[in-house]
């Protein structure tokens, strides 16, 4: 896998909006995981767009990419980068498919066990299982996760909440790299329609299976 596709599925995750804290409304439970968990279970969906910064580990911008994201809680996701080149993600909690424009690809294939590790598979999840794979601490309006599993894709990931327009998200991988991206205009359990999460590869490409 790809080292930009390692990295969205690290942080496709995000849905983290909840209309009830931004309302002012307390939550409950002050343990951190528990916390974070009432904010997801909250969603059961997600839209927006996305801007997306890969940065080495002595700051040097890498990468930079933007487009637009949707996600299902019952693990559906929809990922389409528009800048600065094409390509689309689509997958569940099984399997992926990517498709490239420019090359005329389109690549199917299952989920290994640890893809299925990374945050989106566990926090686009019913059932949550946030204190199980990780460590969680929270200061001010920023979550940070440290996973249990010494397999996981990613040393640790914050997760910030903005106001009622945006959130924030840094991903740290082992090798010292950051993925940061902010998602706007986000759209909250609204209702999304499942074609989103459908493609059919147009004639002429180059279809690789891999079961």
């Amino acid at each position: 896998m790809n080292k930009q596709l390692a990295v969205t599925l690290a942080f496709l995750f995000s849905l983290f909006f909840l209309n009830a804290a931004a309302a002012g409304e307390s939550l409950s439970n002050t343990n951190p995981a528990d916390e974070l968990a009432d904010r997801l279970r909250a969603i059961s969906s997600l839209k927006g767009k996305f801007q997306q910064t890969l940065m080495a580990d002595d700051g040097e911008l890498l990468q930079e990419s933007a487009g637009d994201f949707a996600l299902s809680k019952n693990g559906q996701y929809r990922w389409e980068t528009t800048e600065p080149f094409a390509q689309l993600l689509i997958g569940d909690k099984d399997s992926l498919l990517l498709y490239d424009p420019d090359l005329e690809q389109l690549n199917r294939r299952r989920l290994t066990d640890s893809e299925k590790q990374t945050p989106l598979f566990i926090l686009s999840s019913p059932d949550l299982s946030i204190a199980e794979a990780y460590q969680v601490s929270k200061s001010e309006d920023t979550f940070r996760l440290l996973p249990k599993s010494v397999s996981s894709n990613f040393v640790s990931m914050d997760i910030k909440f903005v106001a009622e327009v945006s959130v924030e998200i840094s991903v740290l991988d082992s090798l010292g790299q950051k993925t940061e991206i902010r998602l706007l205009e986000l759209d909250v359990n609204q209702a999304i329609d499942s074609t989103v999460f459908e493609f059919e590869a147009p004639q002429g490409t180059d279809i690789i299976d891999e079961g």
